[in-house]
Parts: structure tokens; sequence; C-alpha cells
């Protein structure tokens, strides 16, 4: 981040409860969050072709983004 001068702010939202990891890229995400539709919090049950967008993630995660943030 100091490199290419980016931002970032941490933001404390209050989420409390059970998370769910993502695969590839580790992320914690909450398994609800009062007034939010539960499907939406996962990407992937939001769509019709759940295997293409798990393939799109492999690829980032196994390459594209792997490589673009190498060192």
């Amino acid at each position: 981040m100091q490199k290419h001068g980016a931002t970032a702010w941490l933001v404390n939202t209050r989420w409390s409860g059970d998370f769910v990891e993502t695969p590839i890229f580790n992320l914690h995400v909450p398994q609800e969050v009062y007034g939010v539709p539960t499907e939406i919090l996962r990407p992937e049950n939001t769509l019709k072709d759940k295997e293409a967008y798990n393939e799109s993630l492999r690829k980032l995660g196994d390459g594209i983004f792997s490589e673009g943030y190498s060192a």
C-alpha cells in the first residue's frame, strides 16, 4: 500500500456472531446481518451458475490475482 500510495480504513461495523470463511481468499463473511437478505452475503448464492462463479474464483486466486500482487 505504501509503494502505490493506497489508503484504507478499518471500519468497526459492530458485527458479531457467526462468520463463514470464503474459499481461495479466506475472507470472513457474516452469516447474517440485520436487514440484509442472507443470500446476498455470499455472491455465489445470487447466481444461477455457481460452478462458473467458483471457476472464476479459482482462476483469480491461482493466477490472475496472485500474479498481479507478487513482489
